[in-house]
């Protein structure tokens, strides 16, 4: 009689542990569910093409007509500014992502970009190659200020989600530098490029660049298409 009170205790306390276990893995399915459906949708984000009126293409005209004689002419450590509002850069992105527009450039399936109070408002799904009930593309949202002073690349993260879930913004920027530590090329390509990119506090995108590097950029592209004109230096 005396060895089953020790046996019912252990069996109360399988039970109550097993319970316990039962819960968690009920709770850990629920946060799981509310986690993909927050994050996953079935198709991606629908592009967001704003009407671009002929005054604000034609004063974005006349800040980037100019640049290709500049680029053009340009010789080696040249450095050039364009200064675009938010006007500017909504425009350019509308025009960008509108097919009958972008004369052939195709705009990223997914992406849609706007810029507004010194910010860059970014909303990407992007498919993650395998399926869930809930759809295969992952929501992304970003909101971000790019801060780039004498090839010194850094930039500011006021929100950052996917799909519902928040992202601390420091650990964003942590994965995004990690990332650039990791694939130098592409800091380098940025850097070869860009010598100054930042928000002034009136809500000015300041783009400081290398014009000779665009036009052998250019030149490069060209040669890629086995075209046979050239750009002269």
């Amino acid at each position: 009689m005396g060895s089953r009170k020790p046996m019912g205790k252990i069996k109360l306390l399988l039970i109550i542990f097993l319970s316990c276990a039962f819960l968690f893995l009920l709770i850990l399915a629920g946060v799981a569910f509310y986690v993909a459906k927050n994050v996953f949708s079935e198709s991606p984000n629908p592009p967001e093409i704003a009407n671009v009126s002929l005054e604000n293409s034609a004063e974005l005209m006349k800040k980037v007509q100019p640049l290709m004689m500049q680029v053009l002419q340009s010789t080696p450590g040249q450095i050039d500014e364009l200064r675009l509002t938010a006007n500017d850069i909504n425009t350019l992105v509308s025009m960008a992502a509108d097919p009958m527009l972008s004369q052939g450039t195709k705009w990223p399936e997914g992406f849609n970009l706007k810029f507004r109070d010194g910010m860059f408002y970014c909303d990407y799904s992007r498919k993650a190659g395998f399926k869930t009930p809930f759809g295969s593309y992952v929501k992304i949202h970003a909101v971000w200020q790019p801060d780039i002073r004498g090839g010194n690349v850094d930039f500011k993260v006021k929100e950052a989600k996917i799909g519902l879930i928040e992202i601390q913004s420091e650990m964003v920027k942590k994965l995004v530098m990690e990332y650039l530590r990791r694939n130098p090329e592409e800091m380098t390509k940025l850097r070869k490029i860009i010598a100054d990119m930042y928000v002034t506090p009136d809500g000015i995108l300041v783009i400081r660049y290398y014009s000779y590097e665009i036009k052998m950029e250019m030149q490069n592209f060209m040669n890629r298409q086995g075209g046979k004109a050239s750009i002269s230096e």
